[in-house]
């Protein structure tokens, strides 16, 4: 069994699962065995770290799954631990931008360094997704509403119609 010189992609594992199965069979305590599947964890954290950059969890955790019989159990555990620990931070990234748009929208601040447009832009540098994207998009929206409603309440019309302007705008790019 040659797999550690032969395999390099996970598809070279799937070929080669068989051979690995039945030395296991066989010898279990081969130390070919051992190595073999220190082979295959090392591919397989290169290829799920791939999906892992794409926040592709159900990927990643496909591979585990598909690939199982040629990891240790012990492999198997780390391996969907770093997917968990990958979908637990980029969570905790998330939910950290949409505190601070909130933060920023119920103080209605749509301009300067900390505002809620600066901060959106910051969350669309993390490749969030649609729904992330939709809910801050809303409370900008709703932020830009309520400055005209206090604009307009103290009289400063042309401020207000400029804000209303400013929100259209905002609502109309995409």
């Amino acid at each position: 069994l040659e797999l550690r010189s032969k395999a390099s992609s996970v598809s070279d594992l799937s070929e080669l699962r068989a051979a690995l199965e039945n030395l296991v069979a066989v010898d279990p305590n081969n130390p070919e065995v051992f190595l073999a599947r220190n082979s295959a964890a090392t591919i397989l954290e290169r290829a799920i770290d791939e999906q892992l950059q794409t926040y592709n969890w159900g990927a990643a955790n496909n591979l585990i799954i598909e690939q199982s019989s040629l990891l240790a159990i012990e492999a198997q555990g780390r391996l969907r631990e770093r997917v968990t620990n990958a979908q637990r931070q980029r969570g905790s990234t998330l939910d950290e931008f949409m505190e601070r748009i909130d933060q920023a929208t119920r103080n209605n601040r749509l301009s300067g360094r900390n505002s809620a447009l600066r901060i959106f832009a910051e969350l669309q540098q993390v490749d969030p997704p649609a729904d992330i994207v939709s809910r801050a998009k809303a409370m900008i929206f709703e932020s830009y509403l309520n400055v005209a409603r206090e604009q307009r309440i103290a009289a400063d019309w042309d401020a207000s119609l400029a804000t209303l302007l400013a929100a259209r705008e905002y609502a109309e790019h995409d």
